[in-house]
């Protein structure tokens, strides 16, 4: 099925489809998430917290996360992470975030395993984010994507980042 130019222009204005646009020159089209893929994003983003204890627990990061923003990476990468978390508030605006977060989290939808694990997770890394959380429920597995090399953990997990803060993933 081909698309008109006319047909695109409605499904961007309706956000049916959304474009992510990485530094390295790929262009990465997709569909709006389900109503499935928005609520395990709620479930994780309802446990984002401060680590409790431990030398994490003093890093000082405020934890705060936002669903679904554009952000503009230092390499002029426009992503849009499932849950982006950052140790300061982000400005309140309504233009891309040029602030690169603390730790992303995606969530793996059927037909974008490649989108989300193998050309975010570089991308990610080398704008100098230090966490990359890949869930895919279906598998029930988590991928944690760090500097150090990627870790694989199975559902549930408590997943714990760099700067301070852990989530749960059911």
């Amino acid at each position: 099925m081909q698309v008109t130019e006319t047909e695109l222009d409605e499904l961007v204005y309706r956000r049916a489809i959304r474009l992510l646009v990485l530094g390295n020159g790929k262009h990465i089209w997709e569909a709006s998430p389900s109503p499935l893929h928005q609520m395990l994003i709620d479930e994780i983003r309802a446990t984002i917290q401060p680590v409790a204890s431990g030398d994490m627990a003093r890093s000082g990061c405020g934890c705060f996360h936002l669903a679904d923003v554009y952000i503009r990476l230092p390499d002029t990468s426009l992503v849009r992470p499932d849950i982006a978390i950052f140790c300061e508030r982000p400005p309140r605006q309504r233009q891309a975030l040029q602030v690169v977060p603390a730790a992303v989290i995606e969530v793996i939808s059927p037909t974008y395993e490649v989108k989300d694990l193998e050309d975010l997770p570089p991308v990610y890394l080398s704008n100098g984010i230090r966490d990359v959380l890949v869930v895919d429920s279906d598998q029930q597995r988590v991928s944690h994507f760090q500097h150090a090399g990627t870790t694989v953990y199975s559902t549930p997990h408590t997943a714990r980042f760099a700067c301070g803060c852990e989530c749960f993933v059911g």
